[in-house]
């Protein structure tokens, strides 16, 4: 046992309460698997160290913040989800433009604590710190930016609070967890949903906003415990052909692991990565068969980066919100720019990963046509 990665390590060197239990199980997953299967360089020892130590750290807070206390549920969200690298983003990132929306930031899931106000000295220098921890990730990660460009300021997917449940696919990113992944998709996801809400709960102390705009791929794959928590929530699933989707996420994990390991294996990334999002994919189909079709609304692609405006207006529509002028006129402006923006080229294919249009097709298109 590495013992940068142990658990006896990790836990001895951290004073704070972590709350419930649940974490115990999917972290001795975590760390035998990453020990055992992930073949580290010195590099992503210390890497996979600092993460899990600071998703500890935050969850500890989090349990210090609301223990004892009495809070309100969070206010209701819409959930943008859909394959990655499928339009969600975008989509996103429009719909964050209504004032009405709010979404946790980059910093704030970074270092949200001691809760700071906006504008202030102490604002600033969270910022600062921030900026230097992306500044880094951007050096260690060449070409980061170009698959998923983003600052300390911008709102971001939930993929940044799952791990304070200790269960998220942000490790398999990382690394070569192959156990780890077999375990999330059969672990029962109601403790991420529970540290989800109490991480928004711990925001909304200093501001509850009108709702919730939130962002993740994974949440399709747990519909049923995000309704749960957030019985009122709303869906906007976006469809884009697995074909054009999968060879990405494929290379954003070649790229984002390379740094950490001594190797890598992109015919694995591939096979896996088809595999994770067909279960993921198929317990969402299951699932949102139970929503109420006001609640849920599909969004093709296609039809998105065409006419955007004109989608969100029916997303709007079916929500029942309203769209007001000067909301409008910044999605206008926003799309506008979004077009004129030239997109340094990602590269990669279906074949570098060891996989086949067929082969994608037949595995995925079921769960994404409608």
């Amino acid at each position: 046992m590495n013992y940068l990665l142990s658990e006896k390590s990790l836990l001895s060197k951290f004073k704070g309460n972590l709350g419930e239990d649940d974490y115990k199980e999917p972290l001795t997953m975590l760390l035998d698997s990453l020990n055992n299967e992930a073949n580290l360089n010195l590099t992503g020892k210390i890497a996979l160290r600092y993460q899990i130590t600071s998703h500890l750290k935050i969850r500890s807070k989090i349990f210090e913040f609301e223990d004892g206390k009495e809070l309100k549920k969070p206010a209701s969200p819409i959930f943008v989800i859909g394959l990655p690298r499928s339009g969600t983003t975008y989509l996103f990132n429009l719909l964050s433009l209504d004032s009405n929306h709010r979404s946790p930031l980059v910093w704030e899931m970074f270092f949200p604590f001691p809760i700071v106000e906006q504008h202030t000295r102490d604002y600033n220098r969270r910022i600062k710190k921030t900026d230097l921890l992306m500044s880094f990730k951007r050096k260690l990660i060449p070409g980061l930016d170009l698959i998923h460009p983003i600052q300390s300021t911008d709102p971001e997917e939930c993929l940044l609070i799952t791990p304070f449940s200790l269960k998220s696919l942000l490790y398999s990113y990382m690394a070569r967890i192959p156990s780890y992944e077999n375990y999330l998709k059969k672990a029962d996801k109601a403790s991420v949903l529970l540290w989800h809400s109490r991480f928004l709960q711990v925001l909304e102390s200093l501001n509850r906003p009108k709702r919730w705009l939130l962002k993740d791929p994974g949440h399709i794959g747990r519909l049923h415990e995000i309704l749960a928590v957030y019985p009122e929530a709303s869906f906007v699933q976006i469809h884009r052909d697995p074909i054009e989707t999968i060879p990405s996420i494929c290379s954003l994990t070649e790229k984002t692991r390379r740094p950490f390991t001594k190797r890598v294996d992109k015919n694995e990334i591939g096979a896996r990565t088809l595999s994770y999002w067909k279960e993921s994919l198929a317990k969402g189909e299951k699932e949102k068969s139970s929503i109420r079709q006001d609640k849920f609304i599909n969004v093709k692609f296609e039809d998105f980066i065409v006419k955007p405006i004109e989608q969100i207006k029916a997303i709007y529509s079916q929500l029942d919100l309203n769209l007001d002028k000067e909301t409008e006129r910044k999605m206008i402006d926003f799309t506008q720019k979004f077009e004129k923006v030239e997109k340094a080229k990602h590269s990669y294919g279906l074949s570098e990963f060891g996989l086949s249009k067929e082969s994608v097709q037949n595995t995925l298109s079921k769960y994404i046509s409608f």
